[in-house]
């Protein structure tokens, strides 16, 4: 009998998991907006120190957003080891039990250590071990458990990515593995939300009647296509806020006067010429107008993608479904997070502003993602219970024979 994943603490344990990393990812953006991320110059020391050990006394300016951002980053780790010795331990046993559960605490010892090869290495051997899980999260009936190790796997590997995004900055990679470190965030945050659905009542007890199951496919493409297209806005802000030119346009509702300004050489002297008189911030090129007007306009496009899709749900699923709900607070969060653009570039890059925009475009992404898989659950549940009732059918027409 395959044990049920149905689990209410260990439900209530993923949610503060993934709401921890949403408070992680809002850090992140604090740091990047702010431009201090290289305010603690080494890894994974902290000016010397052992990063749990360095002095309060210490916490200073923008030494405090880094190191908080590090401190909270380890706390994360820490609560994805814990989930994923928790569904180890419940799901397995004898030899691979002793031996999953060794491995991990092995790894959760890693934050003792103060040599960054060391970090590098065994990034290297988490990304095979997520490779090696994967087929197995697929195939296993107790999946719970591989997932647990993915996304431990995975938060190691984020950790080390932002390390290394400390330590080769002075190389010029610092904004390449910045962007890289932002956008697996994202994922991280998918992910362990993810594991929060997997783990609720609603997964376990499914309602087929939820959804027209003739529009399913439908739907699941539309929520799937306009998460996609989240994702790539994200990736042009990530870009934007890591090369610190989220207001290489700043006015709103034209560009410079235009839909699209122009990005021939004069012009973009002439942008700089006014920017650097106004006040004093760095020179933009015509490939960061560029960026974030794709931002904007991608942004535009989702908000529009994502109203469709809940006119799609609504007319697709029964009054009082929970696809209904998501979608619904799809479109809402959809028009905070465009609020909140607006408003940051209005008020000149404000960091609570930008760090809100930065945390409700997780939730954007969010949701999308939850309503794809909730669709394919649904789907699964409904080919499960035809299944079911196919030896009774086949029995009958034997018998009517």
């Amino acid at each position: 009998m395959v044990r049920s994943t149905n689990n209410v603490w260990l439900h209530r344990f993923a949610c503060a998991l993934a709401f921890a990393t949403l408070l992680l990812v809002g850090l992140g953006g604090v740091v990047t907006t702010k431009g201090v991320g290289m305010a603690v110059p080494d890894w994974p020391t902290t000016y010397g120190d052992h990063m749990f050990f360095f002095p309060p006394s210490k916490w200073m300016a923008g030494i405090f957003d880094e190191h908080s951002h590090r401190l909270w980053a380890s706390l994360v780790g820490m609560l994805a080891a814990a989930f994923a010795i928790w569904v180890w331990v419940r799901d397995s046993a004898g030899r691979q039990r002793l031996v999953g559960v060794a491995a991990m605490i092995a790894g959760l010892g890693l934050m003792g250590v103060r040599t960054p090869g060391v970090f590098v290495i065994v990034a290297c051997v988490c990304v095979g071990v997520i490779a090696y899980a994967i087929p197995r999260a697929i195939r296993d009936s107790k999946r719970l458990r591989w997932l647990g190790v993915i996304v431990f796997a995975a938060v190691i590997i984020q950790g080390v990515l932002g390390g290394l995004r400390v330590l080769l900055d002075e190389h010029g990679w610092g904004t390449e593995f910045g962007i890289f470190h932002a956008l697996l965030a994202q994922l991280f945050f998918l992910f362990v939300c993810s594991l929060a659905l997997i783990t609720s009542k609603w997964w376990q007890r499914a309602n087929t009647n939820e959804l027209n199951a003739a529009t399913a496919s439908r739907l699941k493409t539309a929520f799937l296509a306009t998460t996609v297209l989240i994702f790539v806005q994200l990736l042009f802000g990530a870009t934007m806020r890591h090369q610190h030119q989220g207001l290489a346009v700043p006015d709103l509702p034209l560009a410079y006067g235009k839909l699209w300004p122009a990005t021939d050489v004069a012009s973009v002297e002439l942008y700089n010429a006014h920017r650097l008189e106004a006040a004093g911030e760095q020179p933009i090129s015509a490939f960061h107008i560029n960026v974030h007007m794709l931002h904007r306009y991608t942004g535009v496009v989702a908000l529009l993608a994502i109203g469709a899709c809940a006119v799609i749900a609504w007319r697709n699923t029964r009054a009082g479904s929970t696809l209904r709900k998501v979608s619904l607070a799809w479109v809402a969060v959809g028009l905070i997070q465009v609020a909140l653009g607006i408003l940051s570039i209005l008020s000149q890059r404000k960091v609570d502003l930008t760090t809100a925009h930065v945390a409700v475009g997780a939730l954007t992404f969010l949701l999308g993602w939850l309503a794809v898989l909730m669709v394919a659950r649904l789907n699964s549940a409904r080919r499960a219970q035809v299944m079911s009732f196919e030896p009774v059918f086949n029995s009958a027409e034997v018998k009517h024979a």
